[in-house]
């Protein structure tokens, strides 16, 4: 007799936080501490507790709290990713998150997940990123470019920690500079 084992995807949640830093947009990454691919460099994310999140965004609101110390005001859904071969612990399912926060608002929790943190250049480091995050920030940028097209000015605002002179756009657009190298 053949016995069938049911499929229970492991349901991740990761976000995409960028900020303006030096009038350049710039995306946190960190360094993973434990295995799969310990050492290698991701966006920020977590696994789904169905005994503490009551949805998706819930779980992106506690990972990022645990994680990093804050709580985002605004994340944006951006895609869905799956498939057998994205985590080497099985097949899975991630959606991604997109938030936007100044750089010092982040107080990361260098340790037991984490053992370094980087605001990096979005268009240069995506291939070096752990499983398919390189692709998912691909897709974050491709989303923050349209938002920022739509709302230029109160978005550039929002992202930098203090008032400078001169137009938000420009800064922010100029950020996007090139196009993402996968």
């Amino acid at each position: 007799m053949l016995i069938t084992r049911e499929l229970y995807p492991l349901v991740f949640v990761d976000v995409a936080l960028f900020s303006v830093v030096d009038d350049r947009l710039r995306v946190l990454l960190v360094r993973r501490a434990e295995e799969p691919l310990a050492g290698k460099w991701a966006l920020p994310g977590g696994i789904l507790k169905p005994d503490e999140d009551t949805n998706l965004l819930s779980a992106a609101h506690r990972v990022m709290r645990g994680k990093l110390g804050i709580d985002l005001p605004h994340l944006e859904e951006v895609c869905t990713a799956s498939g057998p071969k994205r985590d080497a612990r099985g097949w899975s399912i991630s959606v991604l998150y997109l938030a936007l926060l100044p750089m010092d608002r982040v107080q990361a929790a260098i340790g037991k997940k984490i053992t370094a943190l980087q605001w990096a250049d979005p268009l240069v480091l995506q291939p070096e990123l752990a499983f398919d995050h390189g692709r998912l920030l691909g897709r974050a940028m491709e989303r923050l470019q349209q938002n920022v097209a739509r709302h230029a000015d109160a978005t550039a605002t929002g992202l930098r920690s203090h008032s400078r002179a001169g137009s938000g756009q420009k800064r922010l657009s100029a950020s996007f500079e090139g196009s993402p190298q996968r």
